[in-house]
């Protein structure tokens, strides 16, 4: 069995939804430290758009198996490419939205604590 074909079985497991999900939680905890930092809100925007690019792109491509004769060989190789990586989208929203909401999670967590402070 090639390398590949091994990877390809792991991420095909019903868990690894789950793995992705809590994955993209735990590296924007560790990243992300201040809700007006610039580069903070450049990585939440980038994780925006790239959510919105994917969901468009799950809609119009599916996830479902599309015929490799129905690709069209004048395509271009980044056309092919989304083609051939639609099976990885679910996975990548996942991360995705996991870092979206461990992001609202860690500001949220940060305007409770300088509200409290400010009251102290």
């Amino acid at each position: 069995m090639s390398p590949l074909a091994k990877v390809q079985s792991i991420l095909a497991k019903p868990f690894m939804s789950g793995q992705f999900f809590a994955s993209g939680v735990t590296y924007d905890s560790l990243t992300l430290t201040r809700i007006d930092r610039l580069q903070d809100i450049l990585i939440l925007l980038l994780y925006l758009v790239m959510l919105g690019f994917l969901i468009v792109l799950t809609g119009c491509l599916g996830v479902a198996a599309v015929e490799t004769s129905a690709i069209e060989p004048q395509g271009s190789s980044f056309a092919r490419f989304l083609i051939n990586a639609r099976h990885y989208y679910p996975m990548a929203m996942q991360f995705l939205l996991g870092g979206l909401f461990s992001a609202d999670a860690v500001f949220t967590r940060a305007v409770r604590r300088s509200h409290a402070r400010g009251f102290s």
